[in-house]
């Protein structure tokens, strides 16, 4: 059996008007308090995940967690998935939120793609959207995840 993955992160810096996933805004207490109950929703399922080929982490936006919170959530995904058997995981991330040290933690957890949200490359639809980036950001965060050896995005 080969099975994929999913896990959603459910919280975002702010809310796009076009957005219809589950998703809010929320403080650290509450996104620390989810990843408490994932975590025991993972240990349940956990005979399913040995057979994980794929693992896709959306949401909301997975970088919208603080880092240690981010750092948590992959730390405790590699210790529950067969990471050297998976051949594709995928995470998303705002482009803003792509900073060399989050590309590095995604390399070092074995992420091999990142889903980046950009809806358009002109600006003032990206104001419109309500997005968190600008254009130049989404050239950066390519340029940062490149560097850092992912190269599909």
């Amino acid at each position: 059996m080969r099975l994929g993955v999913y896990v959603h992160v459910p919280f975002c810096d702010r809310i796009c008007v076009y957005c219809d996933f589950a998703k809010e805004v929320a403080n650290d207490t509450k996104k620390a308090q989810y990843l408490d109950a994932l975590e025991e929703e993972m240990a349940y399922y956990q005979d399913f995940f040995k057979h994980a080929r794929t693992l896709y982490v959306g949401g909301g936006t997975p970088t919208a967690l603080p880092y240690p919170l981010l750092e948590r959530l992959l730390q405790h995904l590699s210790s529950r998935l067969p990471m050297d058997a998976l051949e594709e995981f995928t995470i998303e991330a705002n482009p803003n939120d792509v900073t060399q040290e989050i590309a590095q933690l995604f390399k070092r957890y074995g992420v091999n793609r990142v889903s980046l949200g950009v809806q358009t490359f002109a600006n003032h639809h990206l104001n419109f959207l309500n997005r968190t980036h600008q254009a130049q950001d989404v050239k950066l965060a390519v340029q940062i995840l490149r560097d850092a050896g992912i190269n599909n995005l």
